[in-house]
C-alpha cells in the first residue's frame, strides 16, 4: 500500500520537537467520517460497536446534515451526509467515496496553533477563520499525507450553531435521543 507523499518543508526531525507543546493540543474532539447516508451507517456503529447516538444536526448553509455518536469509554464520532449534490461533503463522496473526513482537536490559542503549523513548514489551509466565537484553522490533506486535520478555539458566545456548539446541544438531548433509538430498535428503554 502507497501512501500519499507529505508536501512539507525540509525541516529535521530534531527542529520539530516540541512543535506539540507550540501547537497547543488540548483534546481530540472527534474524528468524522462522511458518508453517502447516515442510516445506513447507525447499525453497524450502534448495534455493533455499542455508540450511543447522541443527536443530530443539519447546517443547510454548508449542505450536510450529521449525526454525533459517543463511543463507549470515551471520544466522539461524527458521520455527516451531504443534503445536496452541490457541497463540499457531496464533492468529497464523489472524488475519494466514504470514509475518513476529518480530525478535529481543540487547542489553546488557534492563532498559536497556526504559527506552529507554518514554523514547521506548512501554510495553514483557509488561514485563520474567525465568525462568531468561533475560529478554526486546518491541515489540507496534500500537505498531511491524506488526513485533513482542524483545530479550534471557541473564542465567546455563538449567535448561531456551529459543530462544537453542536456537541454541547448533542449532550443534552442525549437521554431523548437515545429513548427514540431504543424504541427504533425495539429495545426497552433505561429506567430514569
Amino acid at each position: 500500500m502507497a501512501f500519499a507523499p507529505l508536501r512539507t518543508s525540509r525541516m529535521k526531525v530534531e527542529d520539530a520537537l516540541g512543535t506539540n507543546e507550540k501547537i497547543g493540543i488540548k483534546r481530540l474532539d472527534h474524528v468524522c467520517w462522511a458518508v453517502r447516508h447516515i442510516d445506513d451507517v447507525l447499525p453497524l456503529l450502534t448495534g455493533l460497536m455499542g455508540m450511543r447516538a447522541a443527536g443530530r444536526f443539519q447546517n443547510d448553509e454548508a449542505g450536510y446534515r450529521g449525526v454525533g455518536l459517543d463511543v463507549p469509554g470515551g471520544g466522539q464520532i461524527e458521520v455527516l451526509e451531504p443534503l445536496n449534490e452541490d457541497g463540499f461533503l457531496a464533492r468529497f463522496l464523489r472524488d475519494r467515496g466514504p470514509g475518513l473526513h476529518h480530525v478535529t482537536f481543540e487547542v489553546e490559542d488557534v492563532d498559536q496553533a497556526a504559527q506552529a503549523i507554518r514554523d514547521f513548514g506548512i501554510e495553514p489551509f483557509g488561514g485563520v477563520q474567525r465568525s462568531h466565537g468561533w475560529a478554526e484553522t486546518y491541515i489540507h490533506p496534500k500537505d498531511s499525507g491524506g488526513v485533513l486535520f482542524q483545530f479550534f478555539t471557541e473564542e465567546g458566545p455563538h449567535d448561531h450553531e456551529h459543530e462544537s456548539d453542536i456537541v454541547a446541544d448533542i449532550r443534552e438531548m442525549r437521554e431523548e435521543r437515545q429513548r427514540e433509538l431504543d424504541r427504533a430498535l425495539g429495545r426497552t428503554p433505561a429506567p430514569e
